[in-house]
Parts: C-alpha cells; structure tokens; sequence
C-alpha cells in the first residue's frame, strides 16, 4: 500500500470541505 498516495486524498478531501465552508460562511 502506498499510505503517501492514501494521505494525499485523504488532504484532497479536507481541503474541498474547508473550501465549501469558507463559501458557506
């Protein structure tokens, strides 16, 4: 398993999520 590959989704999804609540707000 390639777990750099893992965490750079994993970032990928965070960072979409904190984009939507910043428009949110």
């Amino acid at each position: 398993e390639d777990i750099s590959q893992r965490q750079e989704q994993l970032w990928d999804g965070i960072k979409e999520i904190l984009t939507r609540l910043s428009k949110l707000s």
